[in-house]
């Protein structure tokens, strides 16, 4: 079974239904396959290839989960890393895996810094998840302004349709996942 069928079953079974609460809010199953469709998008555009790796080095949050389904997606593969080791430690695991991309979050990107910083061979590209201009969060938040808006209520039953429009799925995944969510639903 494909990593992202759950998400998108869920998508269309439970759309509004809560599947993250996060600073008091929460967020649907719809807008949550929604996010990780265009994170998906994100990291194709950064050029995140499938068999490439993409490490993370952060805390449990949204954009950690979201990653979870986003990375697998562009049908590369996720290297989480534990937040409690030290710069040396990290150096010889990111050396080991040879990720593409290392994703951080605000408490963690000077341990990624410093982590990267004691590295022998090239480095990966690092992006911050959630601070500044140029983080995850705020490209993901420029697709949503300049190609089209969360689906609503009343929309839900195309959550997987849009998701699909918003990245690059190879078009024999499309069709299993379409495949999967129509076996499941009246």
């Amino acid at each position: 079974m494909d990593i992202c069928a759950p998400l998108l079953i869920n998508a269309r079974l439970n759309g509004i239904r809560g599947a993250i609460h996060r600073d008091g809010r929460d967020l649907g199953w719809a807008q949550f396959a929604d996010q990780v469709a265009r994170f998906a998008s994100v990291l194709r555009d950064l050029g995140v290839r499938e068999g490439d790796r993409v490490a993370i080095l952060a805390d449990n949050c949204d954009l950690f989960m979201a990653a979870f389904f986003a990375v697998p997606w562009v049908g590369a593969i996720l290297v989480p890393l534990n937040t409690r080791l030290n710069p040396a430690e990290l150096t010889d695991l990111i050396s080991l895996s040879s990720p593409v991309l290392l994703l951080h979050d605000g408490t963690h990107g000077a341990l990624a810094a410093a982590a990267l910083g004691e590295a022998e061979q090239s480095s990966p590209a690092t992006m911050a998840m959630r601070d500044g201009p140029e983080s995850l969060l705020a490209r993901i938040a420029a697709i949503t302004r300049n190609c089209c808006r969360a689906p609503s209520a009343g929309a839900l039953d195309q959550v997987g349709a849009n998701a699909f429009q918003l990245s690059t799925i190879p078009s024999a995944q499309q069709r299993r996942a379409i495949e999967l969510i129509e076996t499941i639903t009246p």
